[in-house]
Formats: C-alpha cells, sequence, structure tokens
C-alpha cells in the first residue's frame, strides 16, 4: 500500500486573502493538525490494544471501499552499543581490557571549533621544502567543510489554551475549500462570522 499523500488543488491560493485571514487560517490549519494528530495516536493506540498478536493484520474499509491494511508490527529487541566512547575506554583500562583500546591521534578539541577552521579557511599554505601552495586562500583544509545551515521561515509560538478557542473560530467551507479547489470562500454566508 502506498503512503496517504494529500491531493491539494494545484490552484491552491490565498492570496486573494488578506495577510490577517492567512495569519488566522495557519493558526487554525496547526490547530486542526495537533488535533488530528493527537486523535489519531489515540486510535493507533486502541487498534494496538485491540489487535490480536497471533492476527497482526487487518484492513480498513469505508463504504465497501478498501483504503487501507492495518498492520501490527511486534517490536524487537534493542542492541548494545557504546554512547561514550571515552567513558568507555577509561572502563576498559580501569578492568584489565587494554587489548581492546587502541590509541589514536585526534584534533585538539580547540582545532575543531569552526572559527578556527575559518581561520585556516582564510590562509594560505605552502609546502615547507618546495613552497608550492598546497591550500589557497578560501579552500578548506582537507577533510573539514562547510556545515549545512538552517532553513529560514516561520514559526508560530500559540498562547497557552487557546485550543478551544482557536477550533471556535474554524469556518469549515473555507478549511475544505482549500483541500479541494485551492480557494476560499470569497463572501461570508449572512449571518456568519467572516472569520
Amino acid at each position: 500500500m502506498a503512503k496517504l499523500t494529500p491531493l491539494i488543488s494545484d490552484d491552491f491560493d490565498a492570496s486573494e486573502l488578506r495577510p490577517d485571514q492567512v495569519k488566522t487560517l495557519l493558526a487554525q490549519t496547526d490547530a486542526l493538525i495537533a488535533g488530528f494528530t493527537e486523535i489519531g495516536k489515540r486510535l493507533r493506540s486502541q487498534i494496538e490494544d485491540d489487535m490480536d498478536v497471533n492476527n497482526r493484520s487487518d484492513s480498513i474499509n469505508i463504504n465497501g471501499l478498501h483504503v487501507a491494511d492495518i498492520t501490527l508490527r511486534v517490536g524487537g529487541k534493542g542492541k548494545s552499543k557504546c554512547v561514550d566512547q571515552q567513558a568507555y575506554v577509561d572502563w576498559l583500562l580501569a578492568n584489565g581490557k587494554e587489548d581492546m583500546t587502541e590509541t589514536v591521534t585526534v584534533p585538539v578539541k580547540a582545532a575543531l571549533e569552526a572559527s578556527y577552521i575559518d581561520n585556516l579557511v582564510s590562509l594560505e599554505f605552502a609546502d615547507a621544502d618546495t613552497g608550492e601552495v598546497t591550500k589557497p586562500v578560501g579552500e578548506y583544509p582537507a577533510g573539514c567543510e562547510l556545515g549545512k545551515g538552517s532553513a529560514g521561515g516561520i514559526s508560530v509560538s500559540y498562547a497557552k489554551d487557546v485550543y478551544q478557542e482557536l477550533l471556535a473560530t474554524l469556518k469549515p467551507s473555507n478549511v475544505m475549500g482549500l483541500l479541494t479547489s485551492g480557494h476560499v470562500e470569497e463572501e461570508p454566508e449572512a449571518g456568519e462570522p467572516e472569520w
């Protein structure tokens, strides 16, 4: 079975809305996502509790249409792993297991700092004997590179305990319009608040 992919209209466009309406719709959408995510977690938990370990597969049919398969996955045991090599080396040495350790040359902590590496990038290095440039200005030393930056964007921080109030402002026809046609209703219905 495939992953569920929403079919949002290619005509999705909220440009006819005022900026405050777009922000309102974003907040309402986030509230729906949070609510549906929690509902999904609880439903999955209930289905997991109800499924028979000997019959770990079932299907979801809605009005005779097969829409999904459900499979109960049995968790596996974790594998032992080292999470702090230095602590493990110290323990091995303290407990007579020197043969299970080795000495490795690594850069000192200061040489791993971004500012130190950036400084090296700004310098030219040459072979001491021949004078041949081995690293020109602007090039990273071997084994170093520019890390990925973080993507820009917006973040939304909600006031405490606004979930119910936020859902109360939701106009379902606007959400359904965005999901199906890519647009919201242009005119509010009589007697209905605009947002």
